[in-house]
């Protein structure tokens, strides 16, 4: 998530929507009190660049750590805090200042931290067809929680039913990214932008801010963590389809997505 108070805008970023590369693109228009609360490793790797704001955070940490940081920084010969310690600090102050919620806070929450930005700025967001959103989650959890045992569908089955045990914790803290941008299950931000049509949706936010936003510019973040050749016909049965569409029904009513292999 990024409030940008040089350009006037926030960016809510929904989980494993393209966020950390939309991220990485716009921090080359950070003001030096922007705010942006993750995806930092993807941002340096990519030859982003911490501003004043971000650092004044990092310079919170207890001593050894700040130390630590630096020696790695020395080390790498590059002059900046190691990313995955800034990424923890910042979302260690935002929960300090009301914030929860890190790289994918609530629409609810972002408006009650920061009410005058809230009403003033341009506020936009990325949302991905759910029959795709849910396999992408399930390469990224299972990559993170080491857990590739659990199946697709076994996943959808703890996603569809918060009942079934997780005790990989594969299922995310939200199912789906609804409530990311949206408050009382209404749609709260001025543009929602399709993953689908990344490159010309990114494009037009960019011209109503006045910058420059070329997808092609930027390298695609955790672009190799999907690591299967199937297609999506032949990960789905009609039961995965159906839980999928459970899972969604929100974004799936709001946005009218289908599972776009199926012909009807």
């Amino acid at each position: 998530m990024i409030i940008s108070h040089r350009h006037k805008f926030i960016f809510l970023h929904c989980r494993k929507v393209a966020g950390s590369t939309i991220t990485t693109l716009l921090n080359r228009h950070m003001g030096p009190e922007d705010l942006q609360t993750g995806a930092w490793p993807d941002t340096i790797e990519a030859g982003g660049r911490y501003n004043r704001r971000a650092i004044q955070i990092a310079l919170r940490a207890p001593l050894p750590l700040i130390k630590s940081s630096i020696w790695r920084s020395i080390k790498k010969v590059k002059p900046q805090f190691e990313p995955w310690t800034v990424n923890r600090l910042v979302q260690s102050y935002l929960r300090d200042v009301g914030l929860p919620g890190g790289a994918h806070p609530k629409a609810s929450v972002v408006r009650d931290f920061d009410d005058l930005a809230w009403r003033n700025y341009f506020k936009f967001c990325f949302v991905r067809n759910p029959w795709d959103h849910a396999v992408s989650d399930y390469f990224w959890r299972c990559s993170v929680r080491g857990c590739s045992h659990v199946t697709f569908k076994e996943f959808l089955k703890r996603m569809d039913n918060p009942e079934q045990p997780d005790i990989e914790g594969i299922v995310p803290p939200m199912r789906s990214n609804w409530e990311i941008y949206t408050i009382d299950d209404k749609i709260a931000v001025d543009f929602v932008g399709k993953f689908e049509n990344l490159g010309a949706d990114l494009w037009k936010v960019g011209q109503h801010l006045g910058i420059k936003l070329d997808l092609n510019s930027v390298p695609r973040s955790k672009g190799g963590i999907r690591k299967t050749r199937k297609s999506l016909s032949e990960i789905y049965d009609y039961e995965a389809v159906e839980l999928v569409r459970s899972i969604y029904e929100n974004e799936i009513a709001e946005f009218r997505y289908e599972p776009n292999w199926i012909v009807t």
